[in-house]
């Protein structure tokens, strides 16, 4: 399901597509020969409306489920802290081995829509609930790029937002705490477009900038490591100049100058985007390695510190 909605539209919405709860039952097994049945000291996760089995595996008696309702809740109080209408997409995921669950991506209204140069390098807030109950719950607002299709946030300040709750018995309480966080979105992308008009606002020499997040390889390395080397930085500078062919900027100087979001962006995007990750990675999983990669950690308080 993907539709515009008002605020006050959102729980009914969400509740349509997520009309049933996850329940943690023991499980047993049959022995057809004798028509006995054991019980087992495992529990299963199972769908209250069909029966359907949830996820691959078995889970302890520790295990705490998130439920619809959690997920309803969460993406109402996001809905209202961006005030008007927005973008919503709801997904139940089933049959996906560990990622069986819940996943709902909501984006406001264009008004909060920030342009960084011209018509072509615009930035908005994204928030992505990733509710899979093979893993930790998951719930994150960055900004969405529309000049490179990434999905970041700056983790070097307190106004991006990416939490992750395990399934145990402290779900409860820290679900309800998020609930509280994703409500004062607003004022956080406020200050967001802050810090990324600074970044747009200063320069740097593109490949001092890139020298200083990777490191040359040493004298004594070899050929191999050498030539993978440029192999990166090349990439690297590429992804710049594509971008800036794209947004209307011309081509990269000659003197290689350009602006510390430039610069921030090409680090970010290749770790989202080129870095190798697992074959299993999923897009979400990239956003969120991307966000906790040291790479682009040092190149965001590189660019914040100009």
């Amino acid at each position: 399901m993907n539709e515009k909605l008002q605020p006050n539209e959102i729980a009914d919405t969400v509740r349509s597509v997520f009309n049933f709860e996850v329940q943690k039952q023991p499980l047993s097994w049959n022995d057809d020969e004798y028509l006995r049945s054991y019980g087992t000291p495992l529990m299963g996760l199972f769908r209250n409306d069909t029966g359907a089995f949830v996820g691959d595996r078995s889970v302890s008696e520790r295990f705490e489920p998130h439920t619809s309702e959690d997920v309803i809740a969460l993406a109402e109080s996001t809905a209202y802290a961006f005030d008007n209408e927005v973008q919503l997409r709801c997904d139940w995921v089933q049959n996906q081995s560990n990622r069986d669950g819940h996943y709902v991506t909501m984006s406001p209204p264009d008004e909060y829509r920030k342009s960084v140069f011209g018509t072509e390098d615009n930035v908005f807030p994204r928030v992505v609930i990733r509710a899979a109950y093979g893993s930790s719950f998951k719930a994150t607002m960055g900004y969405f790029r529309d000049a490179c299709s990434n999905l970041a946030m700056l983790q070097s300040t307190d106004i991006s937002t990416s939490v992750t709750i395990r399934h145990t018995k402290s779900l409860r309480e820290k679900m309800d705490d998020l609930i509280d966080v994703m409500s004062g979105l607003k004022q956080k992308w406020h200050n967001l477009t802050t810090v990324i008009d600074h970044m747009a606002n200063r320069e740097v020499r593109l490949r001092d900038f890139l020298t200083e997040v990777y490191a040359p390889p040493k004298p004594d390395a070899t050929d191999r490591q050498f030539k993978a080397y440029k192999k990166k930085m090349d990439a690297l500078w590429n992804r710049v100049a594509r971008e800036r062919y794209h947004t209307g900027r011309g081509s990269v100087p000659v003197s290689g100058m350009v602006t510390a979001w430039e610069a921030y962006n090409a680090v970010q995007g290749y770790s989202q985007h080129d870095k190798a990750r697992r074959s299993n990675a999923t897009r979400f999983d990239r956003i969120l390695l991307t966000a906790n990669d040291r790479d682009v950690l040092k190149a965001e308080q590189l660019a914040l510190a100009l």
